[in-house]
């Protein structure tokens, strides 16, 4: 019996692998009449599904917030660091994993004053309330100031962005204006030891997933 419930264990574990997606946030891309913006804005990701941030021209960030305090960096907050562009999709983009689907995710862009003019957007906001996207930009638009956290990249992964048109982009830079807030995050993740590739990303799930089956099959549950 303990046997046939550990292969359920683990074959769940695997299908949970094998099913995480990687959701694409254009960053900064023109939507045809305004360019300060996240497409999409409002995003839903399942446990372990990975939200991948695309930088357009020219430089922009993805800054986690907390949804009454708009435009300030949370103290340990996810952050991106600037990823210029001058032409076209940026070299680097910024990859976030999704560890805790029950509180809502708020970002925005610290790029000058790009917050208040309506960069934002949130992942996972709860349903049935008035904490959404639109009441977040609308608070947004009346902060004083748009900061950066005075740390470098956090909370995510730098990573070569498939496609890229633009050869100007360095990624994870920190010019601009910075600052802290205090608050609790919930970014997930940690902070990246140094870029990686989507390529090596992508092996490392497929070993994942492999190794998840070859302790089925060595423990003969299958």
């Amino acid at each position: 019996m303990m046997k046939q419930i550990s292969s359920w264990a683990v074959l769940a574990l695997a299908a949970s692998t094998a099913s995480a997606k990687t959701i694409t946030v254009n960053v900064g891309r023109d939507d045809g009449t305004n360019e300060l913006v996240f497409i999409p804005s409002t995003i839903f990701a399942l446990t372990g599904d990975q939200v991948k941030f695309d930088f357009y021209p020219r430089n922009h960030s993805v800054v986690q917030a907390a949804f009454d305090a708009p435009c300030a960096p949370l103290t340990n907050a996810f952050y991106s660091g600037y990823i210029p562009s001058m032409d076209g999709l940026a070299n680097t983009s910024y990859v976030l994993t999704i560890n805790d689907t029950t509180t809502p995710l708020w970002f925005y862009c610290s790029q000058a004053m790009h917050c208040q003019s309506g960069m934002v957007g949130v992942i996972n906001p709860t349903n049935g309330t008035t904490n959404d996207q639109t009441s977040f930009a609308r608070a947004a638009s009346n902060a004083t100031a748009n900061l950066a956290p005075s740390t470098g990249v956090s909370g995510g992964l730098l990573v070569s962005s498939a496609g890229s048109t633009d050869n100007s982009s360095t990624g994870g830079t920190t010019s601009g204006t910075t600052g802290t807030e205090s608050g609790t995050s919930t970014a997930t993740g940690s902070a990246p030891a140094a870029t990686t590739s989507t390529a090596a990303a992508d092996r490392m799930a497929v070993s994942g997933f492999l190794g998840v089956l070859g302790v089925i099959l060595g423990l003969g549950f299958l």
